[in-house]
């Protein structure tokens, strides 16, 4: 029986996805995924504060992936309802080496007299994060 020969763009997609799965098995690289539910009433003020005084300084910073705020369109939920504060309404994504280096890294950066100025005028002061959250997720491909 004459073996099959595969086509070229057939094995370039197997070593390719067999290369993504080794690397993501030893990849030490994590996501942080920061969840804030900020003070809605001051989430156009908010968004002008990270577009002109914050985003400048994090991007340069971090490795800063994206930076969301919601569109005020009613969140899709299903299963059990959610809190009284809602969904998120701003979400972030930082991208670090390792959890090792972020523990190593991260409160350098905001420990700065630069973010200290920065933060000190975050529209409603430190009440208008009425909930901050980070999630660590690891890439799967």
């Amino acid at each position: 029986m004459r073996a099959r020969k595969l086509p070229w763009i057939a094995v370039a997609l197997v070593v390719a996805v067999a290369s993504q799965a080794l690397n993501a098995q030893t990849s030490e690289e994590i996501y942080e995924i920061r969840s804030y539910h900020y003070e809605p009433t001051l989430l156009a003020d908010y968004k002008t504060w990270i577009e002109e005084d914050a985003l400048p300084y994090l991007a340069e910073n971090l490795d800063v992936v994206g930076f969301w705020i919601g569109s005020g369109d009613p969140a899709e939920v299903s299963g059990k309802a959610l809190d009284e504060l809602g969904s998120a309404n701003v979400t972030w994504i930082i991208r670090w080496p390792s959890m090792e280096v972020r523990s190593q890294e991260r409160p350098g950066v905001f420990a700065t007299d630069e973010w200290k100025e920065i933060a000190s005028r975050v529209p409603g002061g430190r009440e208008s994060y009425l909930r901050v959250e980070a999630r660590f997720a690891g890439s799967v491909f």
